[in-house]
């Protein structure tokens, strides 16, 4: 028995190591690939008890760092990518979770409340089409009005401030049609 209880443990251990390494090959790929530089992103922890990403009290999370586990295994992650350039007032930015996981051999990922997809990271063209559909989902959440309750279905979510500065654009724009 204690052999299996120590194969088990060495499984588990393995299984969180790959979903580990899945995680950082999946976001160092779409940084990469989106050209977006390092100190422009902020890495968020999975809060099991909140059921959100939040950022550490104090100082930024490491990649690493910043990744959950379920109980199960899949790996967490939030991701927020700041868009406009430094010193720029209001900022904006977009954040959204990613979860890592193994399933028969295979990866899955899976982009907010999306169903997870299988995706080969040895495979540039996949890689790209997932880091494509997480462009595009950006551009739709500015694209679409806020919902009242400023939650997005896909877990995307922007700042007030820059809710706030589009209704000051659109009202600025509307009275120099007055005028």
């Amino acid at each position: 028995m204690c052999e299996i209880a120590e194969t088990a443990r060495k499984d588990w251990i393995a299984r969180r190591e790959r979903a580990r390494q899945h995680m950082a090959s999946l976001v160092v790929g779409m940084l990469s690939y989106c050209g977006i530089p390092n100190e422009r992103v902020a890495y968020l922890r999975w809060n099991e008890q909140e059921e959100n990403y939040s950022e550490p009290e104090k100082g930024k999370y490491f990649l690493a760092g910043a990744m959950a586990f379920d109980d199960d295994g899949t790996c967490r992650l939030g991701v927020c990518v700041i868009l406009t350039p430094p010193g720029t007032f209001p900022e904006r930015w977009a954040s959204f979770g990613l979860s890592v996981s193994e399933q028969g051999g295979k990866v899955l990922a899976q982009l907010g409340p999306s169903k997870p997809a299988p995706i080969d990271l040895n495979d540039s063209r996949q890689c790209n089409e997932f880091f494509d559909s997480i462009v595009e989902n950006i551009k739709r959440s500015f694209a679409r009005p806020q919902k009242a309750d400023g939650a997005e279905t896909i877990g995307f979510k922007r700042s007030p401030l820059s809710a706030d500065d589009e209704k000051l654009s659109s009202e600025a724009t509307a009275d120099s049609k007055v005028a």
